[in-house]
């Protein structure tokens, strides 16, 4: 039987959805390894700040700061996506 136009929507975010996290992580993948490397932990592994820190032996201050351009070199890739 045919789907209702609300299955069929709900499927389509779905899709969209995750058609969007295969880009970012697409973004992501090519990120310097410096920016990568910590956006990986922070976002998709859910490390704090302070366990980043001394995993990579930075201190916290770098680890904001690298997650700050990372973000900034991500915002600039979606936005010329789009």
């Amino acid at each position: 039987q045919p789907l209702t136009q609300e299955e069929l929507d709900d499927k389509l975010i779905s899709k969209k959805d995750h058609f969007e996290q295969l880009i970012v992580a697409d973004m992501v993948e090519k990120l310097p390894d410096i920016y990568r490397d910590v956006i990986m932990m922070k976002y998709f592994y859910g490390f704090k700040v302070k366990e980043i820190s001394k995993q990579l032996h930075l201190s916290v201050g770098g680890v904001k700061s690298r997650l700050e351009k990372a973000r900034k070199i991500l915002r600039k890739d979606i936005n010329d996506d789009e």
